[in-house]
């Protein structure tokens, strides 16, 4: 991240800093979102709990024989075959539904309408899950890199074809521009996370709306319930209040049983996609709001004192009196490093002649020294503490990065428009 020319970086670290941002924002996002549907639900929970206990109470007055222990156990074991599949719904551990809840696994939905009860079942459940968790999170990677391929190819089509109308720098067409200018022009183009985070989501709204219409007529939801379970599905979220798939009969069952797996198969994988190209968006909101953080706290430190108001009892050199005593705490240019050893060099060859003429040294100029070393030696750790990361740029089969996974396939594909 560039930072603004006059700020210096902040000093906790840019990673360290963006990640207790985000820890920050997430934190009032969610009290935000928890204030939000206590406020929607509360309501409507307490009445539908009001709503039980008077049903209860009305079936012991019609029937006041009836022991009320017995059929509170009744009323248990009715919740729990509900809640195993077992009244009014088709079996749930044939290989169908047996298929349906693996896939639930790999694509780490997990409804929780199917479960295992037996230990055997749990047991299987953690090993077989660990791997196919990473199965799943790997073929979602994959799909990324290659839908973000695709759409960068497109992308880069329409430009090329831009600049073969006249949109080329300078409004020169591409037959106009030489060899090395077209070739500069498109090796060094990326697509605008902006535009491929658009088109991830109408793609997402297509498909979600064409999923939505078929599992309304199939489960005969609502076309906003059947829009619900959509969005928990594809966000593997996975509720489970809403399950496809579960009723005894369907009018064409292995057809609708294809069509189901094919929905969250690729609704989870576009989703998959559209939500890391958000974070993209989100990190380069982190990245603004450091760059203004930082450049108040530059605007509330006072400029160091002019040369005309400096108080010394010896002759200050001559970078003191030019007024050109740079402060550690802010950002050097590229030859920063030689400002700082060449005036430090010349702090000290001035101090050791004037200790030889026995000329009285300021106080002032022996703290300008010792603050020149101390931004030398600032500058060294700070390298030190970065060559894995200089090492990963300058080769990059080896070494360490800061960006992995679906983060690095983003950066390499798409351009961070700032």
């Amino acid at each position: 991240m560039a930072v603004p020319r006059g700020c210096s970086k902040v000093h906790f670290g840019e990673d360290n800093t963006r990640f207790a941002l985000l820890a920050v924002v997430i934190l009032i996002y969610m009290v935000c979102g928890a204030l939000m549907f206590s406020w929607l639900e509360s309501t409507t929970e307490s009445k539908s709990g009001t709503e039980y206990n008077r049903t209860l109470s009305h079936f012991i007055a019609l029937y006041p024989e009836v022991n009320y222990s017995d059929l509170v156990i009744l009323l248990h074991a009715h919740g729990n075959a509900s809640d195993q599949g077992i009244l009014d719904r088709r079996p749930r551990w044939d290989f169908s539904g047996s298929f349906y809840y693996v896939g639930t696994i790999v694509a780490t939905i997990g409804f929780g309408m199917t479960t295992p009860q037996t230990v055997a079942g749990k047991v299987a459940t953690m090993f077989y899950g660990l791997v196919g968790c990473a199965g799943g999170i790997l073929f979602f990677n994959l799909f990324l890199e290659r839908i973000i391929s695709l759409l960068a190819f497109a992308l880069r089509a329409y430009h090329v074809r831009r600049l073969r109308g006249g949109g080329g720098p300078g409004g020169r067409r591409i037959s106009q521009l030489s060899r090395s200018d077209v070739e500069s022009t498109l090796d060094s183009y990326k697509p605008s996370v902006y535009w491929v985070m658009c088109y991830l989501f109408l793609g997402a709204c297509v498909l979600a709306v064409v999923a939505s219409a078929v599992y309304s007529h199939a489960e005969g939801w609502s076309y906003l319930e059947a829009t619900y379970f959509c969005f928990v599905t594809f966000t593997t979220i996975g509720f489970g209040d809403f399950v496809s798939g579960q009723r005894r009969e369907y009018a064409s069952h292995t057809l609708y049983q294809f069509a189901n797996t094919a929905f969250i198969i690729l609704g989870c994988s576009c989703v998959y996609s559209l939500l890391n190209v958000i974070s993209i968006v989100i990190k380069q909101f982190l990245n603004w709001t450091i760059r203004k953080l930082d450049c108040q706290r530059c605007r509330r430190e006072k400029p160091p004192p002019l040369a005309s108001q400096q108080r010394r009892n010896a002759i200050a050199p001559s970078v003191v009196a030019n007024g050109r005593v740079p402060s550690a705490g802010h950002n050097t240019p590229q030859s920063g490093v030689c400002i700082i050893e060449d005036e430090a060099a010349m702090y000290d060859s001035e101090v050791n002649s004037r200790r030889n003429s026995g000329e009285m040294i300021s106080m002032q100029h022996m703290l300008g020294l010792n603050k020149f070393t101390l931004a030398l030696m600032q500058k060294q750790l700070y390298e030190t503490a970065n060559r894995n990361y200089i090492d990963a740029e300058q080769h990059p089969s080896g070494g360490l990065s800061s960006a992995i996974g679906p983060l690095a396939i983003l950066n390499e594909k798409l351009g961070e428009d700032t």
